[in-house]
């Protein structure tokens, strides 16, 4: 900015160059300012627009995490045939997220940190889901091995009855036969 000036008085009032030099002094420091402020707005503009997105992007990611964690709850409490597909489904949405999230610039560090916890903790209820999946899998597999064990007893049971029941009828057909 220009600097405070004081002008020489002549007998005719101040100096006229002196004046004018001044004068064009205060135009070069007011456009040099004019400038900057017009650089630094849109800077400022374009900032301002680039967070907007940035906020959309997490609070997208925010409600992809959301319907994510919901997903895997879901599958948590219902272990149906398509949990293998439902599963694989949510592990390649949550890739996604990642990448997402690795394509989000370094200038929202603090965005992408609350991000990159979610998707941990997205990851995390994934790994829990997965570990539940198992030992209600393996529940399942005992409880089928166990049924089927009872089955072949019953049915070992079962037949050694009716072969019982098959002597027993063929000596009262010979008995009766007999009395005939």
């Amino acid at each position: 900015m220009a600097e405070s000036k004081s002008f020489s008085v002549s007998r005719k009032g101040y100096k006229p160059a002196e004046v004018d030099e001044y004068v064009a002094s205060a135009e070069r420091a007011y456009n040099e300012l004019r400038e900057s402020y017009a650089a630094l707005q849109t800077r400022y503009d374009s900032l301002f627009e680039e967070n907007g997105t940035l906020i959309k992007e997490r609070e997208q990611l925010r409600q992809g995490c959301k319907t994510m964690a919901a997903a895997l709850k879901q599958l948590r409490e219902n272990t149906s045939e398509d949990y293998k597909a439902k599963y694989e489904e949510a592990v390649a949405q949550l890739e996604e997220l990642k990448a997402q999230q690795a394509a989000v610039p370094a200038s929202v560090a603090v965005e992408q940190s609350s991000a990159s916890q979610m998707i941990e903790e997205v990851a995390q209820v994934v790994k829990r889901v997965e570990s539940d999946a198992r030992r209600k899998a393996e529940a399942v597999t005992a409880a089928a091995k166990l049924e089927q064990a009872q089955a072949q007893l019953i049915h070992s049971r079962v037949n050694e009855e009716v072969k019982s029941l098959i002597q027993v009828l063929e000596g009262f057909l010979e008995e009766h036969e007999e009395n005939e």
